[in-house]
């Protein structure tokens, strides 16, 4: 999980990371959480906790100022991601709910894997693993 993989398929323009969850020595098998479509390019990433932690942050501060409301925010973070974070997964969660402040509850869960869409293409969703989900519902 320390060294999870960047998948670039052909039909999708942006990568996708994929979490070893197993390997298989006598099959001589791993297993992924997710597809690896064949004839994918894969490369293998060491995450930064500064360059996690900042992608979060930016997330956060794009979603504050697009409003103002009392809200709900429901947090889904990888378990992938938890275990590669370790206790920095807690700071990052206080800085999502410093950003968001007093009018946005949060709350959440872990899990194996999001799915969700990528900014640029919100109509178009994907199974990612080792990411941190932000999804905030606003009263008008």
């Amino acid at each position: 999980m320390r060294f999870p993989l960047e998948i670039h398929a052909e039909e999708h323009r942006d990568p996708v990371i994929r979490t070893l969850l197993a390997i298989n020595e006598v099959e001589q098998s791993i297993t992924f959480a997710g597809d690896i479509p064949e004839g994918a390019r894969a490369r293998l990433m060491k995450p930064s906790m500064d360059s996690l932690m900042g992608g979060a942050g930016q997330a956060v501060q794009e979603i504050t100022r697009a409003n103002h409301h009392t809200g709900l925010g429901l947090v889904v973070s990888c378990v992938g991601r938890r275990i590669v974070m370790k206790e920095e997964v807690e700071e990052e969660l206080e800085q999502m709910e410093a950003a968001l402040g007093e009018r946005v509850q949060l709350t959440g869960f872990y899990s194996y894997g999001e799915i969700a869409p990528l900014r640029d293409r919100p109509q178009q969703c994907q199974l990612h693993n080792q990411t941190v989900v932000l999804t905030t519902i606003y009263e008008p």
